[in-house]
């Protein structure tokens, strides 16, 4: 029996009273566990929050107010419906291991970039650099973006480390 298996013995037994350093140090070791486990994911949860924010903030705060026959409507649609895919993407990543896990990591980086690329370089834009789709969407989207892709590097180069 290791020693982590003694000690949940013991407090399961109620027999740790006599123990408490034994006791201690299990506390310990879970917490500092947990805390690793927060750590690992820590990436997965920072992209998710950044593609959340770009999907929503592309539906409220940084849409575009011109009319839908303007080519910023049709950017802005576009950016909303890879922002949605950039979601799914980093839900995936939660519930994959190992070279999945690091094959969505590069997938959602590669995503962000062709997202990074739609206002201005893809779909085209007003002229007018006082309009919201040059003055907000862009730079908000090209913002996060660029988070997305760079957390999704740093969390691919994660998983190829800790498959080694």
């Amino acid at each position: 029996m290791c020693h982590a298996e003694q000690v949940e013995e013991l407090i399961l037994t109620g027999d740790y009273l006599l123990h408490s350093d034994l006791r201690y140090r299990y506390l310990l070791w879970k917490g500092v566990n947990s805390l690793l486990k927060i750590k690992k994911k820590s990436t997965e949860i920072l992209n998710l929050l950044l593609a959340v924010i770009l999907t929503v903030g592309s539906l409220t705060f940084f849409k575009t107010r011109c009319g839908a026959d303007m080519h910023c409507h049709t950017a802005n649609t576009v950016i909303t419906i890879i922002g949605a895919v950039l979601v799914l993407l980093t839900v995936l990543g939660f519930v994959c291991k190992g070279k999945a896990k690091t094959v969505l990591a590069f997938l959602t980086a590669a995503v962000a970039v062709v997202e990074l690329l739609i206002p201005g370089v893809i779909l085209s834009l007003c002229m007018m650099p006082s309009m919201s789709c040059r003055a907000t969407m862009k730079p908000w989207t090209m913002l996060l973006s660029v988070g997305i892709a760079f957390v999704s590097v740093v969390s691919g180069i994660m998983s190829i480390r800790k498959d080694r």
